[in-house]
Order: structure tokens, then C-alpha cells, then sequence
């Protein structure tokens, strides 16, 4: 599924970046992606900048689109 809509960014999603900050040691930027994302119910999130394979909160799935998967 690709996540299609715009979502502002609220108090809440930055509140929920520095948890995930804190939780997983990604970057603050990268973590407000992930935290927008679980936001917007996404089962996955594709990048080559996070460790690919990686469950975020029990269902947020980091992929990375540049290897190969069986």
C-alpha cells in the first residue's frame, strides 16, 4: 500500500519522533518519518538509510528498495 496523503506534522508526531529517537537511535529527522508514518497506519517505509528489516512499534517495517529480498 503507498500512503498517498498529505498529513501536517502536529505536536504529537514530534512527541512521538523523540520517543522513537530515543527508542531505536535513529536521527531525529528519521525518526519523524518513521513516527509520520505510523501515523498514517503505513505497514512499510522504504529507504536505504535505516537498518532494513527493522519492525518499528510491532508493525512499521523498514524496507530497503535497493536489495534484494526473497
Amino acid at each position: 500500500m503507498v500512503c498517498d496523503e498529505i498529513v501536517m506534522i502536529g505536536r504529537g508526531t514530534i512527541t512521538t519522533a523523540l520517543s522513537l529517537k530515543d527508542q531505536y537511535g535513529y536521527s531525529y529527522y528519521d525518526s519523524l518519518m518513521l513516527a509520520s508514518a505510523l501515523e498514517s497506519n503505513c505497514d512499510s517505509i522504504m529507504t536505504e538509510d535505516m537498518n532494513s528489516g527493522q519492525i518499528i512499534s510491532s508493525h512499521l517495517k523498514i524496507e530497503n528498495p535497493f536489495t534484494n529480498h526473497p
